[in-house]
C-alpha cells in the first residue's frame, strides 16, 4: 500500500473509532440526565468521562499518524527501522489512576498503535499495577504481538479482579508467558517484561522481571536500592517458572519503571557511550523534589541534550511513582 493510501486508511479507521466514542459519550450523557436515580446518574457521568478520555487518545493518535507517515518513504513500510519520531515539546502523559498518596506519571513514545512497548498502569484492589513489555524488533510485527499481549493482560486483570484472586506479579507473568509462547513462535519474537505492584498500604513493592530492566527505587535520602533479580524472557519456554521479589517502601521514596529505549540512547559525541541506568538514577535524584510528571519532563530534556538530537527510532517508556508524605 502506498504511503498516501496507507495514511488515509489508518486515519479512516481511527476516525470511525472516534465517531463511536463520541456516540457512546453522548449516550451516557443523555442517560445521566434521564437516570432519575442519583447512583445511576453518577455511574453514567463517570462512563461519559471515560469515553471523553478515549476521544482525546484517538485524536492524539490521528495527529501522530499524520506526522509519522510523512517520514516513511513510499516504497517502505512501518516494519522499517528507519522510522523516526520527534519528542513533542509538550509530552502526552498516559492516563493513570488516582490512588491515595501516590503521585503517578507515565509516558510511552512514539505511538500506541505501532509501538513495541506496552506500558499499562491500573488500580487493582487498592494496589497500583505497572506492566511494561518490550517486544523485540521494530514496526508492525512487534506491534501486533504487543497488541495481543495487551489483550491477554486486560483479560487476565479482569478475571483476577472479578474472582477476587490474589494479584501477584509472578502469577501474572507466569500466565502471560504461556500465552506468549504461541504468539512468539508464530511471529519469531521474544518479549521482555516487568510487572510491578505497589501494595495498597504503599509500604511494599513487588516485582517480577522476564528479562527486563528491573525497577529503580530511590530513597528519600538519595540511596538507590539495587534490584537485580530477573528471569527468562517471555515466549521462550512454556515451562519457565517466574518468581516475585519485594522491597519495603517508605514515604518520600520514588519508584521508576522504564524500557531500554531510555537507557540505550547514545551520546552525541560518542556513539559507544549510552545513557545507561546509572544516569537515570542520577537524574531521578537530581529532580526528586519535583512532581512525578516534572521528573519525567526533565529526564526527557536530559535525553535530548545527551544525544544532541530530538529524533529517535526506539520506543521509550518511563513511569515514575512518588510515595508522598
Amino acid at each position: 500500500m502506498e504511503q498516501n493510501n496507507l495514511k488515509e486508511h489508518l486515519v479512516n479507521i481511527l476516525t470511525k473509532a472516534l465517531e463511536r466514542e463520541i456516540a457512546a459519550y453522548n449516550y451516557y450523557v443523555k442517560s445521566a440526565v434521564n437516570a432519575g436515580v442519583k447512583e445511576a446518574e453518577i455511574l453514567f457521568t463517570h462512563l461519559a468521562e471515560e469515553e471523553r478520555s478515549h476521544q482525546q487518545l484517538i485524536r492524539n493518535e490521528i495527529k501522530k499518524v499524520e506526522q509519522l507517515i510523512e517520514l516513511v518513504p513510499d516504497n517502505e513500510t512501518f516494519s522499517s527501522k528507519r522510522i523516526k519520531y520527534t519528542v513533542p515539546d509538550e509530552l502526552t502523559f498516559k492516563r493513570t489512576p488516582e490512588i491515595g498518596n501516590l503521585d503517578i506519571a507515565a509516558v510511552s513514545l512514539p505511538l500506541n498503535f505501532i509501538s513495541g512497548d506496552l506500558l499499562d498502569i491500573h488500580e487493582a484492589g487498592g494496589s497500583l499495577s505497572v506492566l511494561l513489555c518490550d517486544v523485540m524488533g521494530h514496526g508492525v510485527s512487534p506491534s501486533m504481538v504487543g497488541s495481543k499481549i495487551r489483550e491477554v493482560f486486560g483479560r487476565l486483570l479482569e478475571e483476577l479482579v472479578q474472582t477476587g484472586s490474589d494479584f501477584k506479579t509472578d502469577n501474572v507473568i507466569n500466565r502471560m508467558n504461556k500465552k506468549a509462547v504461541e504468539m512468539c513462535r508464530d511471529n519469531c519474537r521474544f518479549i521482555t517484561a516487568v510487572h510491578a505492584i505497589i501494595s495498597s498500604d504503599k509500604k511494599r513493592l513487588f516485582y517480577t522481571s522476564a528479562g527486563h530492566d528491573t525497577p529503580i527505587v530511590i530513597r528519600k535520602n538519595g540511596q538507590c536500592i539495587i534490584l537485580e533479580k530477573t528471569d527468562l524472557v517471555l515466549g521462550a519456554d512454556i515451562n519457565a517458572d517466574y518468581s516475585s521479589t519485594s522491597v519495603n517502601l517508605n514515604s518520600g521514596d520514588i519508584v521508576a519503571v522504564f524500557s531500554d529505549g531510555i537507557t540505550e540512547i547514545t551520546e552525541k559525541n560518542d556513539e559507544t557511550r549510552m545513557f545507561e541506568k546509572e544516569s537515570l538514577v542520577r537524574a531521578i535524584r537530581k529532580f526528586s523534589q519535583k512532581s512525578a510528571g516534572e521528573i519525567i519532563r526533565n529526564i526527557f530534556d536530559l535525553l535530548i541534550d545527551f544525544s544532541g538530537k530530538n529524533e529517535f527510532s526506539d520506543d521509550m517508556s518511563l513511569a515514575v511513582i512518588k510515595i508522598e508524605e
